[in-house]
């Protein structure tokens, strides 16, 4: 039961990841931190307790490969939307390019590693 909340929590939140990546102003003033983290303290928004929560019991109650899933899946997300955001200018260049090799890679690692088993 705790391992599909956690799955659930963490989906609602690579969702809300997108939508706020996709909503965010296409200009250079673009910030990966405000983003991800909102441009606040962290503990006013809503989508950084939905990640530590969804963390917590991904932690305490799921498998380790699936967690490294997980963190795939948002380190290929990442690179996608760095990538549409260098290819678009928005945003500082070397921040998208650094941020698409970094996605990249280690979901490439992630994905080798544990196979599509």
């Amino acid at each position: 039961m705790w391992e599909n909340i956690s799955l659930g929590l963490y989906a609602f939140w690579c969702f809300l990841l997108i939508f706020k990546l996709l909503g965010s102003p296409r200009n250079r003033q673009f910030r990966y931190r405000h983003a991800f983290f909102g441009p606040y303290a962290w503990h006013r928004n809503m989508r950084n307790w939905i990640l530590i929560f969804a963390s917590l019991l991904g932690v305490l109650f799921l498998p380790l490969p699936i967690i490294f899933w997980l963190i795939a899946v948002v380190a290929i997300i990442v690179a996608i939307a760095a990538a549409w955001n260098f290819g678009n200018k928005v945003g500082n260049p070397f921040v998208d390019l650094c941020l698409l090799f970094v996605g990249a890679y280690l979901g490439y690692l992630i994905i080798s590693h544990f196979g599509l088993h």
